[in-house]
Parts: structure tokens; C-alpha cells; sequence
């Protein structure tokens, strides 16, 4: 009985320690997305200006 108790209990500290992790992940990896892309714009402005110049 004490088993089957801790290991609920270990399921939903699971499930609950999970969810967070997940959201930090996804928010990480729009972070990054963002930032590449900042990056490509940054680098085809970069570009742009100087076929603009010729």
C-alpha cells in the first residue's frame, strides 16, 4: 500500500514537474527562433545595402 501511494504521488510530482520544463523548452525555442531570424533579416538587410549600392 505504501508503495503504490509514493508512487502516485511520484506520477503526479512527475506530471507536475514535466508541464513546467516543457513550457521553459518551447519558450527557449521561440527564443531561439527569433533570434536566428533577427539574425537572417539583420544579414539580408546587410546584404540588400550593398547590391543597393552597386
Amino acid at each position: 500500500m505504501y508503495s503504490t501511494t509514493t508512487q502516485t504521488h511520484n506520477n503526479s510530482y512527475n506530471i507536475l514537474g514535466s508541464e513546467p520544463k516543457l513550457e521553459l523548452l518551447k519558450r527557449l525555442q521561440i527564443k531561439r527562433n527569433k533570434k536566428s531570424y533577427s539574425n537572417m533579416l539583420h544579414k539580408y538587410t546587410r546584404t540588400f545595402k550593398i547590391v543597393k549600392k552597386c
